[in-house]
């Protein structure tokens, strides 16, 4: 479906990185989103946020059927 409201989707995969980014992760989807090409999927890598970044994920994951994100992956090695 390639109109103005749904691009047509890149054969690319993005992958973000976060840890405590409650304040810019939710602006780093958007700004994929915005892209004149969709990716065809967004992989959200959490290092164990003590913030609320998880739960911001999580709202957009619930708006953005092609992200990504296991969080039973979160490490915490820090």
């Amino acid at each position: 479906m390639n109109t103005p409201e749904h691009p047509p989707f890149a054969d690319v995969t993005v992958v973000v990185v976060s840890y405590n980014h409650q304040d810019y992760v939710r602006e780093c989807l958007l700004s994929i989103e915005r892209q004149t090409l969709t990716p065809a999927q967004v992989i959200i890598i959490d290092d164990a946020s003590t913030d609320s970044t998880t739960d911001v994920i999580d709202e957009s994951l619930r708006q953005r059927p092609y992200l990504h994100w296991d969080p039973s992956f979160q490490r915490g090695n820090r």
